[in-house]
């Protein structure tokens, strides 16, 4: 029986828990699940949502038994929520200025190594190439902050343990280059990787995902765009609408960045649904979604229609035909358009093609044949949510050109400011490809085409920024956009409540057992086809001691390689190797 460890969250403001202390009473007695000491490690932003005593007291009740450690050094299969690549120490003042001096002199640059002054903090985001580390050393050598460099350079190191199999959303399979340098230090750590991403409910093209997050990602999504909207018209125009209540603090914890209660919030957008009902919107406001079949699309839609807006659907192809221009729009409702994929993208002038099925084209990787539509249909948008996920074989939804055509366009439009962007699928340089993530304690910021040259994009990564940062100002002219990479982390208790329960629920495909049992039984010290992980299961690993499965068709094995080789972690003529 394999030891499972439950790992604490290194990235900011998140505290979610993979296995709840409601669903530990529902695992086997011979499953212990020993649990990161949070008192120990000590980290910067926020401990896990479930405290020491509610996951010990669990352990008592029946089912799974609980330890608190302060290492998962001995655990064999280590299960968390997001990447696992940052590490922080404490600094003094003298350490902060001695680090500040080298990093302005250092010939080589150091992205990944930031420093926090008003938490005292230095931090690594990534992993660093042996170049960087090597010159680091050198750099620190015979100073006052040498140690501190060797401990952070350690800490980050065993971050990652040589051999272990390892549970979470890594964002790699597609090759995403931001996650590069981690699924490299898995690689020649030779660990093995699973992604909840890939987990389905069978092993067939059709197949549907069983652990998610994404259904929350939809509600706190339309939650924060509908208050930066209203946000960025005050501060553009000093026109108040009772969305700007979202982020009061009776609603939401501004020192943990987290909303109080759904119950609170479902009151509030009651309030607010009968405000406008009663004029409180100064003009007629249209809302455009994407996605809104899946998980994170159902969710926003859930507090569009059923939280006591006064709604309205609009027929797509009538509002982009231009329908719209006879139709009398009322400000005491909101007007909401569901964008599929024939009303985001058409053919190409060029082609001949009859009623052609937009979303065939691309899923048969000929996305080159369409362009965006969004011309059409952004312009006469106030807020756009997207919830889909960047296919890039296709054209993007919202290209920097695109949008700095409609920018240089915006006096036609009758509404004072520009559409607002809620990315809420989080794609950056995506299907929006001005798209930069952020965190939840600087939700939004604003895209200004006229000032594109400047280093916001594409080389700017806005988490690393404080909030004095000036495209965080909702008073600038451009186009505001809301990226926050973890918006589940913003209801972090009820968000790991209904993952907990569908990672431990019994499935048919698993052979009636939970993932964690799966996990718990396998055996990682076989290869991968004699693991006894069910196929379902298969299906979701990655890696399997350093080597990419092969076999798993849901990884972009050619996407992977590119972004390896494009990063300088492989050479070509390696990567057969770890296939």
């Amino acid at each position: 029986m394999n030891k499972i460890g439950i790992r604490s969250e290194e990235k900011h403001w998140d505290s979610r828990v993979t296995i709840s202390p409601d669903n530990i009473t529902n695992l086997p007695e011979s499953i212990t699940l020993y649990f990161q000491n949070e008192d120990v490690r000590k980290l910067p932003f926020k401990n896990r949502v479930f405290s020491n005593s509610e996951i010990l007291e669990a352990g008592k009740s029946g089912g799974a038994k609980t330890q608190i450690v302060p290492s998962l050094e001995g655990c064999d299969v280590i299960i968390g929520t997001k990447e696992i690549k940052e590490s922080y120490l404490k600094i003094d003042e003298t350490q902060f200025q001695f680090l500040t001096e080298i990093l302005q002199n250092a010939k080589i640059p150091f992205p990944e190594l930031v420093l926090n002054k008003k938490r005292s903090l230095v931090q690594l985001t990534d992993f660093l190439s042996e170049e960087q580390k090597a010159s680091l050393l050198n750099l620190t050598e015979n100073t006052p902050v040498e140690n501190l460099m060797k401990q952070l350079l350690t800490e980050q190191s065993n971050l990652i343990e040589q051999g272990k199999s390892y549970v979470f959303f890594s964002h790699t399979h597609k090759g995403q280059s931001y996650n590069m340098r981690m699924l490299q230090e898995l690689i020649n750590k030779k660990c093995t990787l699973i992604d909840y991403e890939l987990m389905r409910d069978g092993t067939d093209a059709g197949s549907a995902r069983t652990v998610s997050y994404g259904n929350w990602a939809g509600i706190i999504g339309i939650l924060d765009t509908l208050w930066a909207f209203g946000e960025h018209l005050y501060l553009k125009t000093q026109t108040d609408t009772p969305f700007r209540k979202i982020r009061d603090s009776e609603y939401f914890d501004l020192k943990k960045c987290e909303y109080r209660s759904i119950k609170l919030l479902k009151q509030l957008f009651s309030q607010i649904g009968q405000e406008i009902k009663q004029g409180a919107s100064p003009f007629p406001l249209t809302i455009g979604i994407t996605g809104f079949k899946g998980k994170v699309g159902k969710g926003a839609l859930e507090v569009l229609e059923n939280w006591g807006l006064p709604i309205e659907i609009l027929d797509a192809v009538d509002f982009i035909e231009g329908a719209s221009e006879r139709f009398e729009f009322s400000s005491n409702k909101i007007y909401l358009l569901k964008l599929e994929y024939q009303h985001l993208y058409r053919p190409k002038s060029a082609l001949n093609l009859k009623n052609p099925d937009i979303r065939q084209i691309i899923k048969e990787g000929k996305g080159g044949l369409l362009r965006s539509n969004m011309d059409k249909v952004f312009p006469q948008l106030n807020i756009f949510l997207n919830c889909i996920v960047w296919n890039a074989d296709s054209p993007r939804i919202l290209s920097n050109s695109l949008l700095k055509t409609i920018f240089e366009k915006r006096q036609s439009r009758s509404n004072p400011i520009l559409p607002v962007i809620g990315d809420i699928s989080c794609d950056p340089n995506g299907s929006i490809q001005c798209c930069r993530d952020t965190y939840s304690n600087s939700p939004v910021y604003v895209w200004c085409p006229e000032n594109s040259d400047e280093p916001i994009l594409p080389d700017t990564d806005l988490k690393k920024l404080p909030s004095s940062y000036k495209y965080f100002d909702l008073k600038l002219d451009g186009f505001v956009v809301m990226a926050v990479t973890n918006l589940p982390c913003e209801v972090p208790r009820e968000a790991s409540l209904t993952f907990s329960r569908d990672f431990c629920t019994r499935r048919p495909e698993l052979n009636n057992k939970s993932y964690v049992e799966c996990l718990a039984e396998a055996d990682f010290k076989s290869d991968l086809a004699h693991s006894r992980l069910p196929e379902a299961l298969k299906n979701a690993v990655i890696l399997y001691k350093g080597k990419f499965n092969s076999q798993n068709k849901q990884l972009f094995l050619k996407d992977i390689s590119r972004a390896l080789i494009k990063n300088k972690l492989i050479h070509s003529e390696h990567i057969l190797e770890i296939v």
